[in-house]
């Protein structure tokens, strides 16, 4: 679920829905949806046969004009960066940057490692870094260039390293949630 202005977005595998106030309007996807998002003020959403599109001028277009997107991988996160270069992040493929002609992988090593622990979601922190969560190695802060900041897993005191969603509060703190419960990190601490 999308807010953009003063309509609310949802995502199905076939349809997403705009609810307007007045009326849904409903948009079909060419294949099938597999993600969605804001980023940049515009709104992304991944087909899984025309790769990533934007919505502009009451339609969605393809941002490429030769899907780059590896077969079969899901988009689990996708972030603004400078003017309208975003920060693509995959399943099983790992973090790209994009300026909307192609894919370049994020250049640190870190991120081949964090690749294999297949990136289920991922989070904008307050201090230009991404939180990227794992199903397999737990939570992994990144910067600009894929370097690995901290790495928040259950050796640190989480109660497991699946973490299949992550969420930024107000204070820059950030909840976890797990397959088996929540945890808090109190990122946005002094101590």
């Amino acid at each position: 679920i999308v807010f953009l202005n003063n309509d609310i977005w949802f995502r199905c595998g076939k349809v997403i829905f705009k609810y307007s106030g007045n009326g849904i309007a409903v948009y079909q996807a060419p294949s099938e949806w597999g993600y969605m998002e804001l980023a940049n003020g515009k709104l992304y959403a991944q087909d899984f046969q025309q790769g990533l599109m934007v919505f502009e001028n009451q339609a969605w277009r393809s941002v490429f004009s030769n899907n780059p997107l590896p077969a079969g991988d899901v988009i689990t996160g996708l972030h603004g960066l400078e003017g309208d270069q975003l920060l693509i992040c995959l399943l099983k493929g790992g973090v790209y940057t994009t300026d909307g002609q192609g894919l370049s992988p994020l250049p640190d090593q870190d991120i081949q490692a964090i690749r294999s622990a297949r990136i289920y979601s991922s989070i904008t922190l307050p201090d230009k870094k991404w939180g990227l969560a794992t199903t397999t190695g737990g939570l992994f802060i990144i910067d600009r260039n894929g370097k690995r900041i901290q790495h928040y897993n259950r050796q640190e005191g989480l109660q497991n390293d699946n973490i299949l969603c992550a969420f930024t509060d107000r204070n820059g703190n950030i909840w976890l949630g797990l397959d088996n419960g929540i945890d808090y990190i109190a990122y946005n601490s002094a101590i």
